[in-house]
């Protein structure tokens, strides 16, 4: 399934016009494919997620500003000739001073073993103000994220951190 072209820009339209948001949340019945762009929200605390099929330039000016951000059974399509999802997320997430919950849950990526994740694991790593963080399991073959010591080793150093969920599928 697609929204279509009108409704991603209806979204967009509205998101840039909300200037004093604070939350946004988006569910989708089935999963369904966007190319939803979110702008720069410089007020938003709180992003939400959920059954949604994203082009990684759909994230990036939220993950720079956003408390919270949940992406809970969401797939992240490439687009041919965009840079990998997790080098642009970790690009965003190294300028947010303000993230405090990420949560990935049966987060979905389009290739297995996605490129950067070493990136995005230095990024998470080293936000001081990160209490809370869900991550996907790297048994989950949707996920295609494999985890290894030194990442574990690199968030259990994460001060800061008051909670860590890592779902493990069999």
């Amino acid at each position: 399934k697609t929204f279509p072209d009108e409704v991603d820009h209806a979204i967009t339209s509205v998101l840039t016009s909300c200037t004093a948001l604070r939350e946004f949340v988006l569910y989708a019945v089935d999963r369904c494919w966007t190319k939803l762009h979110i702008p720069v929200l410089i007020n938003l605390e709180e992003l939400t997620l959920e059954y949604v099929c994203l082009s990684p330039q759909s994230l990036p000016s939220t993950l720079r500003t956003a408390e919270t951000v949940s992406l809970r059974w969401c797939n992240m399509l490439q687009e041919p000739g965009q840079s990998d999802d997790l080098e642009v997320w970790a690009s965003a997430l190294r300028q947010n001073s303000r993230i405090r919950h990420f949560d990935m849950e049966n987060i979905g990526f389009e290739h297995q073993d996605p490129e950067g994740l070493d990136e995005f694991v230095e990024a998470i790593s080293t936000r001081s103000t990160l209490e809370c963080l869900v991550l996907p399991s790297s048994r989950n073959t949707e996920c295609g994220f494999r985890w290894n010591a030194i990442h574990m080793r690199k968030i259990g150093d994460m001060g800061s951190l008051h909670y860590l969920g890592i779902k493990m599928l069999e």
